[in-house]
């Protein structure tokens, strides 16, 4: 395949000895781009124990997915197996480096980050698909998750004395996410 443009066709005579080729002119063929979009959803929502990255979609002008894992995506006869690889990185992508700092993994977050982190991504197409390529960025912002917490009524503590060996209370479980738990997550003190 070739980048985008204006070809001659390049023709050849199977038996030479037999037959001769006269072209009143050269026929061409044409290769365009393809109207590809990219678009980015940035994740913002509370901890939940899973990790979170942002999410690059690139498809054609008929909504074809070009950079999926999906057969929809292959791209015969070329080796390449996407018509477009997304490359992502915590630093800033660019021509010149989106080989070398980028990777095609996503940057993923799973604990609460500090405000909104910046997700870079470059998106390289394969030639003949499109004749440029895509950057951006987007980010990841994964907020506190909200536990109530129920103090067991009853406990008491005289000031100066010793704090009692276990304080008692309640959480409920659907609070909690992933791996933590009560006793993982809680401490504390009167």
């Amino acid at each position: 395949t070739s980048q985008p443009g204006s070809y001659d066709y390049r023709l050849t005579v199977a038996q030479p000895g037999n037959y001769s080729v006269t072209l009143d002119e050269t026929p061409k063929y044409v290769i365009t781009d393809t109207d590809a979009s990219v678009d980015v959803a940035n994740y913002l929502d509370v901890y939940d124990g899973k990790p979170h990255s942002i999410t690059v979609s690139v498809k054609d002008k008929d909504g074809k997915d070009l950079a999926g894992e999906d057969s929809s995506a292959l791209m015969p006869g070329t080796g390449h197996s996407r018509a477009a690889v997304v490359y992502y990185s915590s630093t800033e992508l660019d021509e010149n480096n989106y080989k070398t700092e980028g990777s095609i993994q996503p940057v993923k977050f799973t604990d609460v980050t500090d405000g909104p982190q910046t997700v870079y991504y470059f998106v390289e197409f394969h030639p003949g698909v499109s004749s440029y390529n895509y950057k951006g960025e987007g980010t990841v912002n994964i907020l506190p998750r909200v536990i109530r917490v129920t103090a067991d009524s009853g406990q008491t503590k005289v000031y100066g004395d010793k704090d009692p060996d276990e304080l008692k209370y309640t959480v409920a479980d659907s609070d909690f996410v992933g791996n933590d738990t009560q006793r993982t997550v809680m401490t504390g003190a009167l």
